[in-house]
């Protein structure tokens, strides 16, 4: 007998994909409603505006019910207009006029609850059109806020400029300017000293050094400035001492150890008010 050597085709696999792929569609779809229920809910729940709505809402169906159930009393009142036929004259004649009387009083009641609608249906219109009013202005108020915040962060900006500025006229203000009148081979070493330590640079360089004060006591400080000061040549340099009043607790000490340490540099002295500086 004939037999077929091809394996069986199975179509497990395709129909586990598919099932996945509708399980997870369904799942994103119940996911997205979930979530505009719940923005929906929550727009209604802090929205005066839909309160109100929902109120007006609620007050045109109970409207509709009554005008519901004044059509359904005219329609009563009408089969018993049809079993007015079998009465006597003087019963039709009594029935006749109480019949009237009611059918008068449903008419009226049913032009009142029509009133009522008509002005539920303007209330809801007016509604509406206050919530686009409300809608207009809460995108008016977010814009002047961002001009707000804007103008703010200009102000800012335009704050910190002004203490840009101011202290650079401060520094313009209190800054020394100083000329040197002499030998071009020799380059002069700007040394300032004041209450909190020392700074010093060449004459031609932009680089500035500093000590600052760390005890009671500044022989350690003078010993480290004198030894910067130590590695300058001293045939091509003239160091030029820029005395502050805070400086001048401990200058005579600075001098006589920078002629006992570097006898060979020559130097000089300046005086400078504590405020102003020449680098």
């Amino acid at each position: 007998m004939f037999k077929d050597s091809d394996p069986p085709v199975s179509l497990f696999s395709f129909q586990d994909i598919v099932t996945t792929l509708i399980g997870i569609m369904i799942l994103f779809v119940l996911l997205l409603s979930l979530e505009l229920m719940e923005t929906t809910r929550t727009f209604e729940r802090n929205s005066p505006v839909m309160e109100e709505l929902k109120q007006l809402r609620e007050r045109r169906r109970s409207l509709e019910a009554r005008s519901e159930e004044m059509s359904r009393r005219l329609e009563t009142l009408a089969n018993e207009l049809d079993a007015v036929g079998e009465m006597s004259e003087a019963e039709m004649r009594y029935e006749s006029g109480r019949l009237r009387q009611r059918i008068a009083t449903a008419r009226a009641t049913v032009a009142e609850v029509d009133r009522r609608l008509l002005q539920a249906r303007e209330a809801q219109t007016q509604s509406a059109a206050e919530a686009e009013s409300l809608s207009r202005r809460e995108q008016e108020l977010e814009e002047r806020r961002r001009e707000a915040r804007e103008a703010q962060s200009r102000g800012e900006a335009l704050r910190v400029e002004n203490q840009r500025l101011r202290e650079e006229i401060r520094k313009k203000r209190n800054a020394v300017s100083i000329e040197f009148e002499g030998d071009r081979n020799t380059e002069p070493i700007l040394v300032e000293c004041g209450a909190e330590g020392f700074r010093w640079k060449k004459f031609s360089s932009p680089e500035v050094h500093g000590i600052r004060f760390s005890g009671v006591t500044v022989t350690d400080e003078i010993g480290e400035l004198l030894t910067q000061l130590g590695r300058y040549p001293a045939s091509g340099c003239y160091i030029l001492f820029l005395i502050k009043p805070g400086g001048a607790s401990y200058a005579e000490y600075l001098f006589r150890e920078f002629s006992r340490r570097l006898p060979t540099y020559g130097y000089g002295m300046d005086p400078l008010l504590e405020k102003e500086f020449c680098f």
